[in-house]
């Protein structure tokens, strides 16, 4: 019987909210919630205790390789959001302020431009940031719950922390740092309504149509193209839709290698995480040249390094794959090994959830 994912809990609780009886994975979810919190830390601790004691080769492998990042990084402490400060880009046109996060217009926001699809598949508390090229700690550390809902989709304990150490090792691109640094400043709507959980980058992702206030084009003006003569009001000339133009064309070329980076980092750890509808012909040449170096994180780097972007890796691992006959074997091998180091980690948290007596009746039921 297959061990089922939280995701899968969170996406049947309506429907077994009208059930008689609940399913049985679903219950010790519950009951574990509704544990005092010194608890929850216990068994989020105890599964994290056999995890880290494996002997499961491919799992030992990636804790490994997560000990190593341990090794090699300061984390750095967690910095807040920012926006554009009006008083510098603006000065009394308008003033900002953050929107009330429990208002229908940050949700509203959020629902529009969809800032989830730029994040993991897991929950993290640390993060790498492209512009400052180090990894800092999120403002919010995770919770015993959080860390459950990691483990039972086969994330390892500090997930966050080898990803975040993955795109340091492929992010080779020091010229896109102001690019990186400009977009991650929080977006804002022409009134001086700002949305912490939203950032420039995440609206341009998302296609959507977008404010451009002046308070955020012309810095990008001065900071990425060193141009100073843009005051607020810009007046709605050729020269700024030019800024226009430029501003959407420099985000294209970061946001492909931003991506690009991520997914890369993603699938090393997952390979069947999730990655965005018109990016998934990328999936079997990442996981292919992954395989092919035999993982080798150091090898991997140089090898982006020495592409410089998606469309010279494209090109280049298609050449690769074709002189491969057994390019599909190499891939599949990689991913079962993978997915049931995934499972062995899902696994571990089942068997604690079952110790502590959450999780009952597994006989009396088939799998989801």
């Amino acid at each position: 019987m297959g061990l089922p994912s939280l995701v899968w809990f969170v996406a049947c609780t309506s429907v077994f909210a009208m059930e008689p009886e609940k399913d049985v994975y679903q219950v010790a979810v519950e009951e574990f919630l509704e544990a005092p919190a010194d608890v929850q830390l216990e068994v989020v601790e105890e599964i994290t205790r056999r995890i880290e004691s494996t002997v499961h080769s491919e799992l030992r492998k990636l804790l490994d390789l997560r000990d190593q990042a341990r090794r090699d990084v300061e984390i750095q402490a967690a910095v807040s959001r920012q926006y554009h400060d009006p008083a510098i880009y603006a000065p009394g046109r308008v003033t900002r302020r953050f929107a009330d996060p429990e208002s229908s217009q940050v949700r509203r926001v959020a629902e529009r431009f969809r800032p989830y699809n730029n994040m993991p598949s897991f929950l993290r508390s640390v993060r790498y940031d492209f512009g400052e090229n180090e990894l800092f700690f999120e403002e919010r550390q995770l919770t015993p719950e959080d860390r459950l809902y990691n483990f039972l989709e086969g994330n390892i304990p500090e997930v966050d922390l080898l990803v975040a150490w993955l795109q340091k090792q492929f992010d080779h691109r020091k010229d896109l740092d102001d690019l990186a640094r400009h977009f991650q400043h929080v977006y804002c709507s022409l009134e001086g309504e700002c949305y912490e959980d939203v950032t420039i980058y995440d609206a341009f992702a998302s296609e959507e149509s977008m404010d451009m206030p002046d308070v955020d084009t012309i810095p990008f003006a001065i900071h990425i193209k060193r141009d100073k003569s843009f005051k607020s009001p810009i007046p709605a000339t050729s020269k700024r839709k030019r800024l226009y133009s430029s501003i959407k064309k420099d985000f294209l070329k970061f946001y492909q290698h931003r991506s690009f980076v991520e997914e890369a980092s993603h699938l090393f750890v997952n390979p069947h995480d999730w990655v965005r509808e018109d990016h998934e012909g990328v999936r079997p040449n990442l996981l292919y040249v992954i395989a092919s170096k035999e993982e080798d994180v150091e090898e991997l780097g140089s090898y982006f390094r020495k592409l410089k972007d998606r469309e010279r890796f494209m090109r280049d691992s298609k050449i690769l794959v074709r002189r491969d006959r057994d390019w599909k074997q190499d891939i599949q091998q990689f991913t079962d090994r993978r997915i049931e180091a995934r499972w062995e980690v899902a696994g571990s948290a089942y068997d604690v959830l079952r110790d502590y007596g959450y999780l009952r009746g597994e006989e009396e039921q088939d799998g989801p």
